[in-house]
């Protein structure tokens, strides 16, 4: 690792200050500084966020803010907008422990189900992300998109790792099944799925710099895959 940047692990912080906001995105969750639980059944009005908060840009929320803790959108209907569940790109303070459970999304704006993005320029560590029980129209991209190169490098090199997708029913995949950009030496770690099934994929996944990758039962295209072909070098 280059001497100038640095992994930051970050205290927890179980008091910092969640809000509510609207974004042109859709729906979703971007995540962090909350300790509360949210459930929103029926759907959700275009252009709005059932659960959001940050823990800043840049080095605002590192230590200040603190990590997300439980941020849970349980029993959605995402009808409009291009992210269904989506942790950051305000994330430097971190954002751990995400349910997203019994959640539908039906929306042709839609660009990927499940969505971590955060660079070096805010480092930080998200953890423990939990994506069960969701069924998918269709979307654009890929179901489970993480990228740590989602704007310009600095001198955090950021951390993701504990995901698990169980139950995940696509019926018209996009480009990817899984699409997955780490840093070499923080790659993502403990990444696992779990009876999922992902049709009409043009490419069943681009991963590079995963960690311990386990699947069980997960079809895409009509074929079971191993974790060898989700990273294309194993494990």
């Amino acid at each position: 690792m280059p001497a100038n940047r640095k992994i930051l692990p970050l205290p927890e912080r179980a008091n910092s200050t969640a809000r509510h906001r609207t974004r042109t995105g859709g729906p979703g969750v971007v995540a962090s500084a909350t300790d509360g639980r949210k459930e929103c059944p029926g759907k959700i009005p275009p252009g709005t966020l059932y659960r959001s908060s940050t823990t800043g840009r840049c080095l605002r929320g590192k230590g200040f803010l603190g990590p997300a803790i439980h941020c849970d959108p349980i029993l959605c209907s995402l009808k409009r907008g291009h992210g269904g569940v989506v942790i950051g790109s305000e994330i430097s303070g971190g954002c751990r422990n995400v349910y997203a459970l019994n959640c539908t999304m039906d929306s042709p704006e839609l660009d990927r189900a499940l969505r971590i993005k955060t660079s070096s320029s805010r480092g930080g560590v998200i953890e423990n992300v939990y994506f069960k029980d969701v069924k998918v129209g269709t979307y654009n991209e890929a179901a489970v998109r993480v990228n740590m190169f989602y704007e310009a490098p600095g001198d955090y090199i950021p951390v993701v790792r504990n995901i698990l997708v169980e139950n995940l029913d696509v019926n018209d995949g996009g480009k990817y099944g899984v699409l997955i950009r780490a840093y070499p030496e923080s790659p993502v770690q403990n990444f696992r799925m779990v009876n999922c099934v992902i049709n009409s994929v043009d490419q069943v996944a681009k991963a590079d710099h995963v960690k311990n990758v386990k699947l069980e039962n997960v079809t895409i295209n009509g074929k079971e895959i191993t974790a060898e072909e989700l990273t294309g070098e194993g494990n």
